[in-house]
């Protein structure tokens, strides 16, 4: 049995009789190609996987020392802390001029310059807490994994090398 499709390019011959060989040139090219980079630059500290190895999703196809990204979220962490004192502080004399001003023992320049910074705060805060979220993707970044099974086409580094964000790393 043979099928042939000339637009796609492609022949698939079926044979059931044995002592039939015939070899044929032409290139195998998977129908789907994963192109594996890290989304942060740094050092590689690992490359379990070598070329021809079966891979399943998930399975780590490379690690970079998250040594610096840990310290940044750490980092971020502090400065949310921070952040989170200062928004505390602002809420509370914002809430006592509140009181001042409706017993008329504040002026409205006073209320609204405590409602200003405690909004500003509020904003400080919320900030803080994104550089938290961010920080925790970069670190998680650094471990590169296997988006779904096949077979490793490819190995473009080696351990102790420092890959740029987007450098291929295997195919």
């Amino acid at each position: 049995q043979r099928q042939m499709c000339i637009r796609d390019s492609y022949v698939v011959v079926e044979g059931h009789d044995s002592a039939t060989r015939r070899t044929f040139s032409g290139v195998s090219k998977s129908g789907q190609e994963s192109r594996l980079s890290f989304q942060v630059s740094g050092q590689v500290l690992e490359v379990p996987i070598n070329v021809g190895d079966r891979v399943k999703k998930g399975d780590t196809v490379a690690r970079m020392d998250p040594a610096d990204y840990a310290l940044q979220l750490q980092n971020a962490q502090a400065s949310a802390a921070q952040s989170r004192a200062q928004e505390r502080n602002a809420k509370a004399t914002y809430e006592r001029t509140r009181a001042l001003y409706e017993n008329q023992n504040a002026s409205r320049q006073d209320l609204d310059a405590d409602r200003t910074g405690y909004e500003s705060g509020r904003a400080g805060l919320e900030s803080a807490n994104q550089q938290i979220r961010l920080r925790q993707r970069q670190l998680g970044y650094t471990h590169l994994k296997a988006p779904e099974p096949g077979v490793i086409a490819t190995v473009d580094i080696d351990v102790n090398e420092y890959v740029q964000a987007g450098e291929l790393v295997a195919t």
